[in-house]
């Protein structure tokens, strides 16, 4: 398995759940620039890639407002390697 979701999990004792719940594709690239300026150049490239790609990716609409298809669709179509690349360039 991947060495950042074995470091996670051995951090927070086993309590970890590999999933993200999202609103947007933008809210993704904000997660993933967050925890890139947290951990930074710890891991690789190819590690943050890995580690995100293989996570849960689920769409739940702002709070309050109706389920807007064409976040669903962007967030479920988002190249997460281009993202990661993106933010880790900008990152270091």
């Amino acid at each position: 398995m991947n060495k950042i979701f074995n470091d996670v999990l051995e951090s927070r004792k086993g309590m970890y759940c590999h999933a993200l719940e999202l609103n947007s594709a933008y809210d993704l690239g904000s997660v993933i620039e967050e925890f890139l300026s947290q951990e930074g150049d710890k891991y690789t490239c190819e590690e943050y890639i890995e580690f995100f790609n293989s996570m849960s990716l689920y769409y739940v609409p702002y709070d309050g407002e109706e389920e807007i298809e064409e976040d669903e669709e962007e967030l479920y179509n988002v190249n997460i390697s281009d993202l990661v690349v993106d933010c880790y360039e900008g990152a270091f």
